[in-house]
């Protein structure tokens, strides 16, 4: 059993390094995200994450000077974070300071001066703010009742963290504010933000109001920016099509 888990995550590491090489941004997100197979509990049960080192160091070293610095690093501690995620070897606020230092390496990858092309790295950030919402998500429901590490497939109350993951991406992001060579980083960032608010406003819209008695100045007010959040909404859509070419689905 053992053998073959080792021989599965063998393939994970093979299959990122052939991403990157062909700086293939789609199949990166899948292999990041918190589903990918690969990374499952049942193929990571009963593994030490000290022994897959060497075999990151030698798969992703060289990638440090073909894309960037912190390559080797982002992909070796995301490795070892899913590995003790699956062996409980964490408590749940422990991974999601863990989960915040890797969004924020690979912010500082995206934001490299020295990457010419780097949209392709913007489906991975897709992945990695989900993959920290969730970490949030069971980081609360843990502290609240004490709950056992299993996968990551469930997504409940995700959303009520999605709030600080876009805040930690704002952070780094104002510092290229402005550069259109970076729009896309922002793209996603900005859809984030447009999604929790229309769930704030689909539960507004589900709640009977008498029109009779509401005031009308904060009505006209209310009318005016349910309108223009929906219509950027509708713009951020269709820009992150754009960007992803279509590779993800939007909810």
């Amino acid at each position: 059993m053992f053998g073959q888990n080792y021989h599965t995550v063998n393939t994970w590491v093979f299959e990122v390094s052939k991403c990157l090489e062909n700086r293939n941004g789609t199949e990166l997100a899948l292999l990041l995200s918190s589903k990918c197979d690969k990374l499952s509990q049942n193929n990571l049960f009963g593994l030490n994450e000290e022994n897959f080192q060497p075999l990151c160091n030698q798969a992703y070293n060289k990638f440090d000077k073909l894309i960037a610095p912190g390559i080797c690093q982002f992909f070796s501690d995301f490795l070892k974070l899913r590995i003790a995620i699956a062996n409980n070897k964490m408590t749940w606020d422990e991974i999601l300071k863990k989960s915040f230092k890797l969004l924020d390496l690979w912010l500082d990858i995206y934001l490299d001066e020295n990457i010419v092309e780097h949209h392709w790295l913007v489906p991975g950030l897709y992945s990695l703010c989900n993959f920290t919402s969730i970490i949030g998500a069971y980081a609360d429901r843990s502290n609240a009742s004490g709950i056992d590490m299993r996968d990551l497939d469930a997504e409940d109350d995700k959303d009520k963290y999605m709030k600080q993951v876009l805040n930690n991406v704002r952070s780094k992001m104002g510092r290229v504010r402005g550069d259109e060579s970076r729009h896309s980083g922002m793209k996603y960032y900005n859809l984030g933000n447009m999604q929790m608010a229309a769930g704030f406003l689909k539960a507004i819209e589900s709640t009977n109001i008498n029109y009779s008695k509401a005031l009308r100045g904060p009505l006209i007010n209310y009318r005016y920016y349910l309108g223009k959040l929906h219509m950027q909404k509708e713009e951020y859509l269709e820009s992150l099509r754009n960007t992803f070419h279509g590779h993800f689905q939007i909810a």
